[in-house]
């Protein structure tokens, strides 16, 4: 459930910074989950703690 809840904060964190719809943010998050071998809501949950966009963002 809090995977969802992260999901739904990073869509919402990039709606707003990047004006674009609620689909296309899923899809951005997703693809980079997918490029990147790592679980959406990880990359979820970074993008709502550094707010920065998913292919940006540098995780250990």
């Amino acid at each position: 459930m809090k995977s969802r809840q992260h999901i739904g904060e990073a869509v919402g964190v990039l709606v707003e910074r990047h004006r674009i719809l609620p689909d296309e943010a899923f899809q951005r998050l997703v693809k980079t989950s997918q490029h990147r071998n790592v679980k959406v809501h990880e990359i979820a949950e970074a993008v709502v703690t550094t707010g920065q966009d998913p292919e940006e963002i540098q995780l250990l």
